[in-house]
C-alpha cells in the first residue's frame, strides 16, 4: 500500500511516495499498564498509530516499510504483524 507523501514533501513525486504497510501491534502483558508509552516509544521509529485498544493490548497503525522491523525492538512489544484486508462479495452478488 502507499500513502501520499505529507505537506512539505515535493507534491506526487514518485521519488517521495514512501511505502507503507498497515501493522498490528501486541503489547505484552507486562506492559499493558503502560501501552501509551509503548506507544510513544513505536511513534518515535516511525509508526504513524491510529488506535489504541488499550483492553486488548494491541496499537493499530502503519509504518513505512523500510522501518516496519524497528517495530519489534521496542521495548514492551511481543508481535508485530502486518495487517491483512479481506474483500467479500455483496450478498446479491453472483459469486458466493
Amino acid at each position: 500500500m502507499k500513502h501520499k507523501p505529507k505537506s512539505g514533501d515535493r507534491k506526487g513525486t514518485p521519488e517521495h511516495t514512501v511505502e507503507k504497510t498497515d501493522v498490528l501491534v501486541s503489547v505484552a502483558d507486562d506492559h499493558m499498564d503502560k501501552i501509551y508509552e509503548v506507544e510513544k516509544h513505536l511513534k518515535a521509529v516511525g509508526l504513524d498509530a491510529t488506535q489504541v485498544m488499550a483492553t486488548s493490548g494491541v496499537i493499530s497503525g502503519s509504518v513505512a516499510v523500510r522501518q516496519f522491523h524497528k517495530l519489534s525492538k521496542v521495548p514492551g512489544v511481543s508481535a508485530v504483524e502486518r495487517s491483512q484486508a479481506y474483500r467479500i462479495p455483496p450478498p446479491s452478488s453472483d459469486i458466493q
